[in-house]
Order: C-alpha cells, then sequence, then structure tokens
C-alpha cells in the first residue's frame, strides 16, 4: 500500500474543525459495523445514520453507571445512565457522558453520535453493559489523502528518495492542506463562502522550495539518504547534479 503521509484523524484535527464542513451527503461518509451488545440491560444503542466516522477504530461503549433515560413529559424516578466510551477497544476510555434531551450521545472524537433508547422492561441500563462497533473512514477521504501525498512526493523527489520513511507535523499539515482542496474541489461550497480562501497557496509555495532546494524539512528518506553540502552549488532550477 502506497506511503500516505497523514491519517483521516490528522485530517479532522488539521484541516477544519469538524462541525464546518464535510458534514453532509456530498461527501461519501464512514461506515460501520453491526453494534454487539453484552450485558443485562435491555436498554438499544445504536448510532445515526448521518454518523460519518473519522477513522479506523475498535469503539466500546461501555455504561458507568445505570438508570432509565428520561423519556419527555415522563416521571423518570431512575437516575439517567452514563457510558463511556473508547476508540481503541478498550485500552482507554474517555470521560462518562450523559444523554441529551434526545437521548443522543454526540462524540465528535469519533465523528459519529450514539441513539439510546429504553427497554420494554426495567433495568433498560446497567453498569457493565457493553456495545462494540468497528468503524471506518470516508472512502473519497482516504483517496483525498493519497493524491495529497503523490504530490508532495512530485515535489520532494528531486531532492529526497521518496516515498519517506519518517516525517515530522510539517509534511502531515502539507498533506491534510492539499487533501483539504481536493475534496472542496469535488464538494464545492455555497455562495456565501469564498472557494479560493482555502486554495493551498502557502503549502504550495512552501513545497517549490523545497524542490529547489531553498528549505530542507526534517524527514528521512527512503533507501540511501542524500548527504546535503555545506554550500549548495548553484544550479537550474530542478536539476539534481548538486546532490553528492
Amino acid at each position: 500500500m502506497p506511503t500516505v503521509y497523514a491519517t483521516p484523524s490528522d485530517f479532522w484535527q488539521l484541516a477544519l474543525p469538524p462541525d464546518t464542513l464535510f458534514q453532509d451527503k456530498s461527501i461519501e461518509s464512514g461506515d460501520w459495523s453491526a453494534v454487539v451488545k453484552t450485558g443485562v440491560g435491555t436498554g438499544f444503542l445504536d448510532l445515526h445514520p448521518d454518523s460519518n466516522p473519522r477513522d479506523v477504530s475498535s469503539v466500546v461503549i461501555r455504561c458507568i453507571s445505570g438508570g432509565e433515560l428520561t423519556i419527555y413529559g415522563e416521571l423518570n424516578p431512575s437516575p439517567t445512565p452514563t457510558f463511556a466510551i473508547s476508540l481503541n477497544n478498550g485500552l482507554t476510555f474517555g470521560i462518562p457522558q450523559n444523554p441529551n434531551e434526545k437521548n443522543w450521545i454526540p462524540y465528535t472524537r469519533g465523528g459519529f453520535t450514539l441513539q439510546l433508547k429504553n427497554g420494554a422492561i426495567t433495568p433498560s441500563f446497567v453498569a457493565g453493559d457493553e456495545w462494540k462497533f468497528t468503524t471506518t473512514p470516508s472512502p473519497f477521504l482516504v483517496r483525498a489523502l493519497s493524491i495529497a501525498s503523490r504530490i508532495i512526493d512530485m515535489y520532494l523527489s528531486d531532492t529526497y528518495h521518496v516515498p519517506l520513511s519518517s516525517w515530522g507535523d510539517d509534511i502531515v499539515s502539507m498533506t491534510c492542506d492539499l487533501a483539504k482542496w481536493e475534496v472542496i474541489k469535488h464538494r464545492g461550497l455555497n455562495k456565501s463562502q469564498d472557494f479560493m480562501v482555502y486554495e493551498p497557496q502557502q503549502t504550495m509555495k512552501t513545497l517549490l522550495m523545497i524542490a529547489r532546494g531553498e528549505l530542507q524539512p526534517n524527514v528521512v528518506e527512503s533507501g540511501a539518504p542524500y548527504v546535503f553540502p555545506m554550500v549548495i552549488i548553484p544550479r537550474q532550477k530542478y536539476a539534481t547534479d548538486w546532490r553528492f
């Protein structure tokens, strides 16, 4: 599989706040498996159909304290249950959360919303109940990150062996910036938004400077690395004979 210089999670974190873009049906959303429950409670948990998972995750939802969901207009003599969410198969959990007034738990970090429903008989939710499912990110976003990585390779290939073996946040950020532009070109914007403000001009300028040898990012090349001289020999743009 070709090397990709940023993950879908990197993109959601660095490219734009997740509630400002890409939360619509113009971009193919991520997917999730069937929810599998273990425990004695009779309550139900599922994902809202408009969920858009951010990345590949093994999700565990654990009931931390049991109770019944509050139904509008009905008296609830029981406490409201709380739930903790793990994206790494239960290795770590976030802080416990209560469902909102719709009995949903929006989880932006994972890109999904949980929908809960009381069972026909009590208790609906019991401490220790768990629900498990897996998620995958948007296939289009994965493709956009791959496209962005290959664009970066085109600029770095004159001074580095590509694909890179390791790289820093500068390469990650530029990959996300280019991927964002790919997604926006596909999706489009409404008339009130400035399309060109998202054009990755600074990223392209930086890549051009790297290609010319004017900048050297902190990366590790694949294969045998080049040794850069202390004094750069003048050369034509994009020529390679200055490397030793």
